[in-house]
């Protein structure tokens, strides 16, 4: 486990969010280990993950965000296309990347804002059904 202290969490990328537009709009996180990051590094990064249920919190949170930020998108989407949508997206995944690459808001707004579904005008499914 990493010490908020002692231990500093790597600042590779390491965290992913996948997103998926069908019935509704899903949310799954993962890990990805680079080239960078050595073994007994990631399989410590791994356990922290595991042990404090992080892709189980991180996935809540995801979906309380996209649902808070619903009139955003649709503001931007009627005003300005995918284009715009893509990038308010990107924009919100630097501003979340000043708390961290791995922080789960910069990989969830990274993901959306590559997602062609989503910024096509899926994210509207949002409204219709229950997010997983």
């Amino acid at each position: 486990m990493f010490h908020a202290y002692f231990d500093e969490f790597p600042d590779i990328e390491i965290l992913l969010a996948e997103i998926e537009v069908e019935s509704t709009v899903s949310v799954r996180y993962s890990l990805h280990q680079s080239d960078e990051i050595d073994n007994s590094t990631f399989k410590r990064v791994e356990k922290q993950f595991k042990v404090l249920d992080l892709f189980g919190f991180y996935q809540m949170e995801a979906v309380a965000e996209l649902t808070d930020q619903i009139d955003l998108y649709d503001q931007t989407y009627d005003s300005c296309g995918d284009t715009g949508l893509r990038s308010i997206l990107g924009a919100l995944a630097r501003g979340a990347e000043r708390k961290g690459v791995n922080h789960w808001k910069a990989a969830l707004y990274r993901a959306l804002s590559r997602n062609q579904e989503f910024c096509g005008g899926g994210y509207r499914k949002l409204l219709a059904a229950p997010m997983t």
